[in-house]
């Protein structure tokens, strides 16, 4: 007979599935009866086998299929690290949206859970049009929980660097214009702490000689700041290793800041800018003794038309001591963007004072005038 194994942890009573960390609260839905569940207990020792009824049963879905009778799955748009994201429709509104499903690994983690709920709260809470906006947030009657959210049309800017370096009049105006929504989450006492070209959209604009409008996804791992709800494990890698600051690689997660987010910033910067990424390397040991001890091949070297004030503002933003990068990412990017606004930026950084900000020009356009039914996945 099918069966799944439990282990039986050191104080009695106290049982945990093999692969994965169940909920007290998820225990009946699992079949397992009188036995309870306990979270907080390493697994060791004896082998009871329960039979396969104690598996959740996961609910197939497919095209056509309808969530809590609001919404209908069209289209399936891509496979993330937690879960499928499908193209929907609201079935009483005009309105599409992007639905992202934990798939059946993710159920089975409360590190992912707790992430994806966070996500939802954290994103909604924000409302900034350079944050991609989320609608809802439920739970399936199998216990998966979905995000709903807007649907975009246009590419990742990792897509978008696979085709070589950005022009640079748009790269700065994508680290403007990401620059903006972090400076909002961090206000918010946010700190996403996984920047990466993978978590920044560029959405199609309808008018030829507008300005692209960037999105930062994935809120899932942000650090709250002074909040006693999320646990963050210190000495644990939690982001990106190409585009972790070196705080971070170091595991210092329960002291991380805004300025993590600055640095992640200024080495997506690099790579718009030059076309390779600042701490390349081929495994992730590499990356990260390059991050803590190396600096980024120059600019000058890779693109000669990089004004030479320009390639020093990224690399005081990739300082590899906090203390010595800009004061807050406005600063950063006022600093950034000052070439094409004027020929210098020297004032701004001899003064070390960090109060260069974003010139009007370049602050978070309204949210209307873009997109009225953008499409395509976001996560």
């Amino acid at each position: 007979m099918p069966s799944t194994q439990l282990t039986q942890a050191p104080r009695a009573g106290a049982f945990r599935a093999a692969s994965s960390r169940p909920h007290p609260s998820r225990c009946l839905d699992r079949g397992v009866g009188s036995i309870e569940w306990d979270p907080g207990v390493l697994s060791s020792g004896s082998v009871f086998v329960v039979p396969s009824a104690a598996v959740p049963h996961f609910r197939q879905l497919g095209e056509g299929s309808i969530l809590h009778e609001t919404y209908e799955l069209l289209a399936p748009l891509g496979r993330g690290g937690m879960g499928m994201v499908w193209r929907a429709k609201h079935v009483r509104l005009p309105r599409q949206v992007a639905i992202k499903v934990l798939n059946e690994t993710a159920y089975e983690s409360e590190e992912v859970l707790q992430r994806f709920r966070r996500e939802a709260e954290i994103t909604s809470s924000l409302g900034h049009p350079h944050i991609v906006q989320v609608f809802d947030f439920n739970v399936l009657d199998d216990g998966r929980a979905y995000l709903v959210m807007e649907l975009l049309q246009g590419e990742s800017l990792r897509d978008r660097l696979s085709r070589g370096p950005v022009p640079l009049p748009e790269a700065l105006e994508i680290a403007a214009q990401v620059g903006s929504a972090l400076s909002r989450a961090h206000t918010a006492g946010i700190v996403h702490r996984d920047l990466k070209p993978e978590n920044v959209f560029l959405c199609t604009n309808p008018l030829p000689s507008a300005r692209p409008l960037a999105k930062v996804l994935d809120f899932g791992i942000s650090k709250i700041q002074g909040s006693l709800t999320v646990v963050t494990q210190d000495a644990s890698l939690l982001g990106t290793p190409k585009y972790m600051s070196p705080e971070q690689a170091k595991g210092e997660n329960t002291t991380l800041d805004a300025r993590t987010d600055q640095f992640a910033l200024a080495a997506i910067a690099y790579e718009m800018i030059t076309g390779q990424a600042a701490f390349p390397g081929s495994n992730v040991t590499s990356v990260l003794l390059k991050v803590l001890n190396d600096d980024p091949a120059p600019i000058a070297q890779l693109r000669a038309d990089v004004p030479p004030v320009l390639e020093t503002v990224i690399l005081r933003g990739l300082a590899k001591d906090r203390a010595e990068r800009f004061s807050d990412v406005e600063a950063f990017v006022g600093a950034l963007m000052a070439p094409l606004a004027a020929d210098t930026v020297e004032d701004t950084l001899a003064s070390g004072s960090g109060e260069a900000r974003v010139p009007p020009a370049l602050q978070a356009p309204p949210a209307s005038g873009f997109l009225p039914h953008p499409e395509t996945p976001t996560g």
